[in-house]
């Protein structure tokens, strides 16, 4: 079954200042670019707020169920944030009222079928 997961957080700065709105720029264009690499993480996207340093991210993931379709995304979530050097000391394992999964059923058809319609 395929699942689409989202969560939010926050990239804040270590020393606990305001964000720089040009860093978290770069960073969430990092971020990004680490999800589309990893995989398991089906049309990933994220957005955030360069302000507050808002982070939303959403991938979909294929999995036996709930449970697992949770602990998938949060282990790509963290990933790519690690892999663009941010760091996650205070991470809690995932909860439900942390992270919104949902069950996706996605009909394709074929572009030729489309155009024959």
């Amino acid at each position: 079954m395929r699942f689409r997961v989202e969560t939010r957080g926050f990239i804040l700065p270590g020393d606990g200042s305001e964000p720089d709105p040009q860093t978290l720029d770069a960073l969430t264009d990092l971020v990004q670019d680490q999800l589309m690499k990893l995989d398991g993480a089906i049309d990933p996207d994220l957005t955030a707020s360069l302000k507050s340093g808002e982070l939303t991210l959403r991938a979909c993931v294929e999995a036996g169920g709930h449970e697992e379709a949770l602990k998938l995304a949060e282990s790509i979530f963290r990933a790519a944030l690690h892999a663009a050097e941010i760091g996650t000391p205070e991470w809690e394992p995932p909860t439900k009222a942390e992270y919104r999964v949902e069950e996706v059923d996605w009909h394709v058809s074929k572009i030729d079928d489309l155009i024959d319609a």
